[in-house]
């Protein structure tokens, strides 16, 4: 049995298309799948570390079984940025 669910794609995961980026995803997955198994299918280099997913508004952990409907949220961490200091 396939369960459709919608895929939301935060900054650095966004992908370029000829029409822009993609940031909403529908897709298809077998049922019981896991958001480990989604980010597999989806080809993610991201370790779990990396990764806030939240499911429906609620955060959840890499092994939680996704259902038919849900609203996935992967958003990467993001670090960097520099603080500028004015020295006397």
């Amino acid at each position: 049995m396939r369960m459709e669910i919608v895929v939301q794609l935060h900054t650095i995961l966004q992908i370029t298309s000829a029409n822009g980026l993609i940031r909403k995803i529908n897709y298809q997955l077998d049922a019981n799948a896991t958001v480990s198994d989604l980010i597999t299918r989806l080809n993610l280099s991201l370790s779990p570390n990396e990764i806030l997913i939240v499911i429906n508004g609620q955060v959840v952990e890499m092994y939680t079984v996704i259902h038919d409907g849900d609203i996935i949220h992967l958003i990467p961490a993001i670090s960097g940025g520099r603080i500028n200091k004015i020295w006397p």
